[in-house]
């Protein structure tokens, strides 16, 4: 595992990791009017499967590399991003 000994390092990976969460939920509005109207509005799943794979990608980096902040924020980025394919079949 990745062993942070600079406490900077771990102050901004956390930081980071903060930022990317908002990242993700910055969309929750749309899923909520998506729900809502039960239909995706002309929305395509297109970004969300970009998205999905950057975050996979991330995550394989983040095993080899054996970095736990980038593991959990992507495998986070990797939930959020199947539930918006789920939200919007086209």
């Amino acid at each position: 595992m990745a062993i942070y000994n600079n406490k900077k390092i771990l102050t901004f990976g956390i930081l980071g990791n903060i930022m990317s969460f908002i990242v993700y939920l910055v969309p929750i509005y749309t899923f909520r009017k998506i729900w809502r109207e039960k239909s995706s509005g002309g929305h395509t799943f297109m970004p969300y499967l970009v998205a999905f794979f950057s975050s996979t990608l991330w995550i394989y980096y983040g095993l080899l590399d054996r970095n736990g902040l980038i593991i959990s924020i992507n495998l986070f980025g990797c939930i959020i991003e199947i539930i918006s394919i789920y939200l919007c079949p086209t």
